[in-house]
């Protein structure tokens, strides 16, 4: 059996897992319109000429005791209809399956990415050779007339803002050098700051200095779609006069369409009160000031902000202000002591050795309290360009993310820039309004949006996009997640209020109270199968311990019998080995998804011999049982699977 590699995710990336949610997915979606409709035949093997030389692309995500971490996996990826809403969940904790898509819809081709895999500029290093390798096999007439050194000329070119021009050499054919991250090679001064630690909310956050006291934030609210769906607006224009008007404000176009974010979001603010700031959040790719050849995470986050009423609120002044911040933060000493900070947290000792949860949860209060200190977010990405004649059948790129907050994303080719909104909310205004000062000033403006209502769709049914809408119509989605957490807390509050009524007129409650605990018991049992029904080791584990913990407490409830540790546990350890071991068989589970499990249920089995000891036993045969099952396994597991679990541990404990 081969050795799958593994490493170790960096800290950028472990905050994105924490932060997660169904609303804030942590996917964005490149998009690229091309002269005709996709033949998915053709995509599927550019996609699999592209996937072949993507050693990090065929990474899973799984989860340690103290870390997450990527392995390397067996799985093909195979190209779909667009068939979900933009920017869709990828990753899934009970799922085996690979942290990007490939999908199509008329003439426009989609890869989605999960941001702890990469960040957009190693996206799109992938991106342009899926695109390169699907125009080459979709027009071989163009390049039929080239001598061979001309197309060995023109792939070289493919090459130079290309993943494949870090990572195709031998050196880095290696899974594990291929997914390393590049923060930890930045700078020699950063591996020295990974000696101290330091406190993890200032160098996480994207703050201003220490000491600075942030004027109080303004929150864009709204009425959020139904099924959590982002809301999608593009805008095409053309680039050329977007940047004569930013050489007019002497600034950038970064700056100049941030600014242009901020005024929109402030004059449509119902209620305008004086000095209110508004902060915005925006990337920086470090490769523009560090080398790297990683096409991980590899970016820092500055944060701009202005208050109105400080100045005279033009959008002169806003640019001036936005500007003279964003340089300030992009010197190579602030963005050195941030990455510093940043390496001193992901290496610091005592940090190393906390549970994984505990890390999950302290980073999503991080990441909560990060939020509040954010009115917007932005990303440019730039200008992309392909070589001839491969440039010719692109029409324009579009990149979009997931949101949590209003944001934009831009991005520009041939001419065209194409700004890309993306919200968890209803409302268009804000979008209008940018949309506005544009046309005013003589730019003129395409727009495009999904649909995200139920009178949208049809009643929520779906159906077939009408003329030349880039978007698909998808049908509002079932979310199960929130009907099960109703069903939960329905269901607690009608025993309490049961209970309470027992207590208050009947005056006993030794029923209830039984009643109660069954019923608890049940939805435990309930929500443990549907957490863990994609992983049958994995589950029948938490269910050993569950329903062994529930028969003591039943126990103890009804006056101590002893059944619970005489007959219920040794029983439900031994039938849980022999449960795990025919399933894993029947449903072919890989060593390395119930390896590690049935070590455990082998060493829960064992649980017995303390009764025995203490005493708490009537019967011996069902303990006797258990312990023999359990130490068979054990003898089994370690004789035949010695490495494997040692490789498991390994992995999953790794600090």
């Amino acid at each position: 059996m081969k050795k799958k590699k593994w490493v170790r995710l960096d800290n950028a990336s472990n905050i994105f897992l924490a932060a997660m949610t169904d609303v804030d997915t942590k996917v964005f979606r490149f998009s690229a319109a091309v002269e005709e409709a996709v033949d998915p035949v053709l995509l599927q093997q550019a996609l699999d000429k592209a996937y072949d030389q993507y050693a990090l692309y065929h990474s899973v995500l799984r989860r340690g005791f103290f870390w997450y971490y990527l392995e390397e996996s067996d799985l093909h990826p195979v190209v779909t209809l667009d068939d979900r809403p933009p920017c869709s969940k990828l990753y899934h904790f009970d799922r085996k399956e690979l942290l990007f898509r490939v999908s199509y819809y008329q003439n426009r081709i989609h890869l989605e990415v999960f941001h702890a895999l990469s960040d957009g500029t190693g996206a799109l290093w992938f991106f342009e050779d899926l695109l390169s390798e699907y125009v080459m096999l979709r027009y071989p007439g163009d390049f039929q007339g080239m001598k061979v050194e001309e197309i060995d000329i023109l792939k070289q070119q493919l090459e130079d803002d290309s993943y494949a021009h870090h990572f195709r050499n031998e050196k880095q054919r290696n899974f594990n050098v291929a997914a390393q991250s590049a923060i930890k090679t930045v700078t020699k001064a950063g591996i020295a700051a990974a000696r101290y630690g330091k406190k993890a909310t200032y160098y996480v956050l994207a703050v201003d200095e220490p000491g600075h006291k942030p004027e109080r934030v303004y929150k864009v609210r709204g009425k959020k779609t139904s099924d959590n769906r982002t809301h999608v607006i593009e805008m095409d224009m053309p680039v050329k006069e977007v940047l004569q008007l930013a050489k007019g404000q002497h600034t950038s176009l970064t700056v100049y369409m941030t600014a242009l974010f901020i005024d929109a979001v402030y004059r449509t603010k119902q209620k305008k009160r004086p000095e209110q700031t508004i902060a915005v959040s925006v990337p920086v790719n470090l490769r523009q000031f560090y080398p790297s050849e990683s096409a991980r995470n590899f970016f820092a986050t500055t944060r701009l902000e202005y208050t109105y009423g400080a100045g005279d609120d033009s959008l002169a002044s806003i640019c001036e202000s936005l500007d003279k911040q964003l340089k300030g933060q992009l010197s190579h000493e602030s963005l050195g002591e941030k990455l510093n900070r940043l390496i001193a947290f992901e290496y610091n000792p005592f940090i190393r050795v906390i549970i994984r949860p505990v890390k999950d949860l302290v980073l999503r209060i991080i990441n909560y309290f990060n939020n509040q200190n954010l009115t917007l977010a932005i990303s440019n990405v730039g200008r992309v360009s392909f070589p001839e004649p491969i440039d010719k059948h692109i029409q324009q790129l579009y990149l979009q993310t997931s949101a949590v907050r209003p944001q934009f994303c831009a991005i520009s080719h041939g001419g065209r820039l194409a700004v890309c909104f993306t919200s968890p909310f209803v409302e268009t205004n804000i979008q209008d309004a940018f949309a506005r000062s544009l046309t005013d000033a003589g730019v003129p403006v395409t727009v495009a949006a999904n649909k995200v209502t139920s009178d949208e769709l049809g009643g929520g049914k779906g159906k077939a996009a009408e003329g030349s809408s880039p978007f698909p119509d998808i049908p509002l989605r079932f979310i199960k997640g929130q009907v099960i957490k109703i069903l939960v807390l329905a269901s607690f509050g009608i025993i309490a209020l049961a209970f309470i009524a027992e207590a208050l007129w009947l005056g006993e409650t030794e029923r209830l109270r039984l009643a109660v605990f069954g019923v608890a018991s049940m939805w435990l049992v309930v929500l443990i199968i549907i957490r863990k029904r994609r992983n049958i080791a994995k589950g029948i584990v938490y269910l050993i311990v569950s329903l062994s913990l529930i028969s003591v407490y039943w126990d103890y409830l009804n006056g101590w019998q002893g059944w619970s540790t005489t007959y219920f546990v040794p029983i439900i350890c031994s039938s849980a080995i022999i449960a795990m071991f025919i399933a894993v068989r029947v449903v072919k589970l890989e060593a390395g998804d119930y390896v590690p499990y049935l070590l455990v249920a082998a060493l829960l089995g064992l649980i017995p011999a303390l009764f025995l000891a203490l005493g708490l036993v009537e019967q011996v045969i069902p303990s006797a049982v258990s312990l023999g099952l359990s130490s068979v396994m054990l003898i089994l597991t370690m004789a035949f699977r010695r490495r494997l679990v040692l490789r498991e541990l390994e992995k999953r404990f790794h600090i």
